[in-house]
């Protein structure tokens, strides 16, 4: 029957084959789809035939989504520049620093971009490290579940970009999720991680670990203080704007139809 099935974000016509039924507790939700990519997780299911009859389940479900190909032409040049862009000498740094920062028995992972993607692409080591940062009890991520769900994987990357960013580093150097989760570029990533050791480093509160010359102190402002007897000072005087009559004058210059010595 023709309706419509909604699952989280997610509009899914009941004609595709959706078939629902009771297991324990919960219902189970079994979609064909004709894309690879699927993700999963849970939500409440709305559901119903066109005859406006609606039913309210808890659902599991797991949903196909559209798996992006590989680049030909224009779009394989650009992907190219991009990749090229990869430094691995500053990916062993970020390693050193993110395992000495972590601590633990952390894996690290072989060197090369394909693997320092997969190392990271979780969620999980970002997490650690930005909790790492902060002192006990004040982590900004509470709970860093350890889970296969891409959604849950995709959202943990996502707290991390929150909480970095709310950490200090600058807007223009957080990457996009989907440039690591689909690894389009790790450039980026890179250049987020650099930001953040430089901005750890900077504040020097104690909980940066590593060597201090893997990444640069971020410049500092200068910001002046004013009492209010200076403020009110400055009221009186003129400003250069507004003019002035000790400027230039015409001292010293020669009327008008007068000759004029030139030796």
């Amino acid at each position: 029957m023709p309706g419509w099935l909604a699952v989280g974000h997610f509009m899914l016509p009941t004609h595709s084959e959706i078939s629902a039924r009771p297991c324990s507790a919960a219902w189970m939700l079994q979609a064909q789809h004709p894309q690879s990519a699927q993700l999963s997780g849970s939500d409440t299911l709305i559901g119903g035939p066109a005859t406006g009859h609606f039913t309210l389940h808890t659902v599991h479900y797991r949903v196909a989504m559209a798996n992006r190909g590989p680049s030909y032409g224009l779009s394989r040049e650009v992907q190219a520049k991009i990749e090229q862009k990869y430094d691995t000498e500053l990916e062993q740094r970020l390693v050193d620093w993110i395992v000495a920062q972590c601590g633990g028995n952390m894996e690290r992972p072989q060197s090369g971009r394909e693997n320092f993607q997969k190392w990271l692409m979780d969620g999980t080591i970002l997490c650690r490290l930005i909790n790492s940062l902060y002192p006990r009890g004040k982590e900004p991520i509470k709970k860093i579940p350890e889970t296969q769900m891409a959604f849950k994987q995709m959202e943990k990357i996502s707290q991390f970009l929150q909480a970095a960013e709310a950490y200090g580093v600058s807007t223009t150097d957080i990457f996009q999720t989907v440039d690591l989760w689909e690894g389009k570029d790790m450039a980026a990533v890179q250049r987020t991680l650099m930001a953040l050791g430089s901005v750890a480093l900077t504040k020097d509160d104690g909980h940066y670990r590593g060597d201090r010359d893997w990444f640069n102190r971020k410049a500092q402002g200068y910001r002046r203080e004013f009492s209010q007897e200076q403020l009110r000072q400055g009221q009186s005087l003129i400003g250069l704007q507004m003019g002035s009559n000790r400027g230039a004058s015409q001292a010293g210059m020669t009327g008008y139809g007068q000759h004029r010595q030139i030796m």
